[in-house]
């Protein structure tokens, strides 16, 4: 049995993640399943599967929590430190929000998981 999507790795809605995480496992599982053979069971490329995955959806889902934190700070001192440089970042283009930061947000909406397959089982 194969878990994907939400059944194997809920994610919180702070990084709009969960509905592309679960794409993401089917194209890397259907990727990895044109890897089976007599010399690579499918217990095997399913191990890799995983391997593939898990990073990447743990990375998912801690922005999403780091977001919800950031989303929904109580009034005080940090919160007033984030209001702070949220409203500097039109200025100095330097931004705490990592759905602003264009390096955050290529590694999200920029990962190929696809070519992540092929390099790990064509090697």
């Amino acid at each position: 049995m194969v878990l994907l999507g939400d059944a194997a790795h809920p994610m919180l809605p702070y990084v709009a993640q969960g509905a592309a995480s679960a794409i993401e496992d089917a194209a890397a599982l259907a990727e990895c399943l044109k890897f089976v053979s007599e010399e690579r069971p499918l217990r095997s490329v399913l191990a890799e599967y995983e391997k593939i995955r898990i990073p990447r959806t743990f990375a998912m889902r801690e922005a999403g929590r780091k977001n919800q934190k950031y989303f929904h700070l109580l009034d005080g001192e940090e919160q007033q430190s984030r209001d702070a440089a949220l409203a500097a970042e039109a200025e100095t283009g330097e931004t705490p929000n990592q759905l602003n930061d264009q390096s955050a947000l290529k590694d999200m909406y920029g990962y190929d998981v696809v070519s992540k397959v092929q390099k790990i089982f064509q090697t």
